[in-house]
């Protein structure tokens, strides 16, 4: 709520303005925008390897989005959904 507060007052102060087209003015909202929408990483599904996938690289059956392949060691490693390698 804050962030639509202030953002709100940098708009009007925005709009009016003189000096700037309203081409401008419409422009630098839109970035305003974009930029306060909070961007959501999608998940990141974990998949074990198992049996004779342990080898094989490409999508595996029955998983929808981002996967990572992980042997049955680093399952349970919580810096792989962090990223780290």
């Amino acid at each position: 709520m804050r962030k639509l507060a202030k953002l709100q007052k940098k708009t009007d102060a925005i709009i009016e303005t003189s000096d700037m087209t309203e081409k401008e003015k419409a422009n630098t909202i839109s970035k305003m925008l974009s930029k306060a929408q909070n961007k959501v990483k999608k998940e990141v599904k974990l998949v074990v390897a198992k049996g004779s996938a342990k080898g094989k690289k490409g999508r595996p059956k029955g998983v929808k989005g981002r996967y990572k392949m992980v042997d049955s060691r680093l399952k349970g490693c919580s810096g792989i959904e962090k990223g780290r390698p």
